[in-house]
């Protein structure tokens, strides 16, 4: 069985892999490497000298309001079990909410063993534009 999942999909699936051991092949396009970090570097930078208070009871009332954990949101702390052929990571440069270099980090996290394709000037959702995407996906899922 093969996976594909974007954004915070593909955390789910990245969590998935690890604890199910279920696929034997993984695709992940635009994800992030643990979401706390995006939170607080991408969502809250826009609220100047709000952003250290409201960060520090934000996490804990996102959890009472909704129930996630945003710790349990930690790709990066799964990816380097599962083994680097049976992963490729995708991301767009062009993609502002889950910065490029969250897919950066997974990929180093796997020692630069997985295989890692950039998509240069997409961002996000928007990878799966170029003609070559579906060649990469066939290419991958059917080696």
């Amino acid at each position: 069985m093969h996976a594909l999942g974007y954004s915070m999909g593909a955390s789910a699936v990245l969590t998935t892999a690890v604890t199910k051991k279920t696929f034997d092949r993984i695709i992940v396009d635009a994800t992030f490497s643990e979401v706390r970090r995006v939170a607080d570097q991408v969502i809250l930078r826009h609220l100047g000298p709000l952003r250290s208070p409201i960060w520090a009871v934000g996490p804990e009332t996102i959890e009472w309001w909704t129930g996630a954990d945003l710790d349990a949101h930690r790709p990066i702390d799964h990816i380097a079990n599962i083994p680097p052929e049976k992963l490729l990571i995708v991301h767009g440069t062009s993609y502002k909410i889950i910065p490029f270099t969250e897919s950066v980090a997974l990929h180093q996290a796997t020692d630069t063993k997985s295989k890692f394709i950039q998509v240069d000037d997409y961002g996000h959702t928007e990878t799966i534009s170029p003609p070559a995407y579906a060649q990469w996906l066939d290419d991958f899922f059917n080696p």
